[in-house]
């Protein structure tokens, strides 16, 4: 008797823990998010094709475009890249942050892209508050976007600042490194 106790147990205990597996988890927000940030690629896509730097610059937040230092001058910058106006990209990484208070959230999109256009390759980045009602409501759109030269090695020094920008852009902002905007290279 003691025996078959024991051996119901264990199967209870089994089923038990193999049920959890049936629950929704993160996978789902994880593919949220790629379909999030695949649906804005789109939107750049179809603006740089077009060379409308007015219909990129209308995807940024209020805010970023508030903080943001010459962003005419960079988009014509980002535009630079694809004169042909024909482009391709593949999903390199997308991450996101999030964060929850009273009902109220907050995501940001950071995203990479292997983006190829007249027989080269670039890493474009852009970070997307998709939605901001913890932080900065004002916040909602694109806080940062830039286009570097493909290299595989991204501590190379030829990218090192545009990654380095990049990685500073957080839920609260950035600091000096990951300013809204436009990433354009410093100047030599």
């Amino acid at each position: 008797m003691r025996r078959l106790l024991s051996v119901v147990v264990l199967l209870g205990a089994a089923a038990l823990l193999s049920s959890c597996a049936l629950l929704p988890g993160r996978v789902g927000l994880r593919d949220d998010d790629y379909g999030k940030a695949e649906a804005r690629m789109v939107q750049i896509a179809d603006a740089l094709k077009s060379h409308d730097a007015a219909a990129l610059k209308g995807m940024f937040s209020p805010y970023a475009l508030d903080r943001a230092t010459a962003i005419d001058e960079g988009l014509d910058y980002v535009l630079s890249f694809f004169p042909s106006g024909e482009i391709t990209w593949q999903e390199n990484t997308v991450n996101s942050k999030d964060a929850a208070s009273h009902g109220k959230k907050s995501e940001l999109l950071l995203a990479y892209y292997k983006v190829s256009a007249s027989g080269n390759d670039y890493w474009l980045y852009f970070a997307d508050f998709t939605v901001n009602d913890v932080v900065n409501p004002e916040n909602v759109g694109i806080y940062a976007l830039g286009v570097a030269s493909w290299v595989e090695d991204t501590r190379s020094p030829e990218v090192e600042p545009f990654f380095r920008w990049a990685a500073a852009v957080d839920l609260e902002g950035s600091g000096t490194d990951g300013y809204p905007g436009i990433w354009v290279p410093p100047a030599s």
